[in-house]
């Protein structure tokens, strides 16, 4: 997983600490909470940020999983995702201001036998 100090460095450097913007140290401490999502699941992680000349004030996190098979069993699958998204939400409160919105589509169809999908997508966005 990419590590944000990217994010940092276009920002502009700013000699006074202000309140509306996020500090180097609040975007390691969002990297450390991204990486302790479990790194055997195939999430998909896209950051975007959104800066202005004094730094950044607003991150928007995308995680997205797709699984796919002939088993119709998810439940356990989804009940062990959805406990490590509200985990990692949890945990970017103590960041600032977390909104997120939380889809799960599950798609059952029939290819010569039972055939299930799952979408799991999640919209964080993370404000000073």
């Amino acid at each position: 997983m990419k590590k944000f100090s990217e994010l940092f460095e276009s920002a502009a450097k700013r000699k006074v600490m202000a309140t509306d913007y996020f500090t180097e140290n609040d975007i390691n401490n969002i990297n450390d909470i991204l990486v302790n999502l479990k790194d055997d699941e195939e999430y998909v992680v896209y950051v975007d940020k959104f800066n202005d000349t004094k730094g950044i004030y607003k991150i928007e996190i995308e995680l997205t999983n797709k699984k796919s098979s002939h088993s119709n069993d998810y439940l356990g699958y989804i009940s062990e995702c959805t406990n490590d998204i509200k985990n990692t939400i949890s945990h970017l409160r103590s960041v600032g201001k977390v909104y997120h919105r939380f889809e799960l589509i599950q798609e059952n169809t029939y290819f010569g036998g039972d055939y299930s999908k799952i979408y799991i997508n999640v919209k964080i966005t993370i404000q000073i």
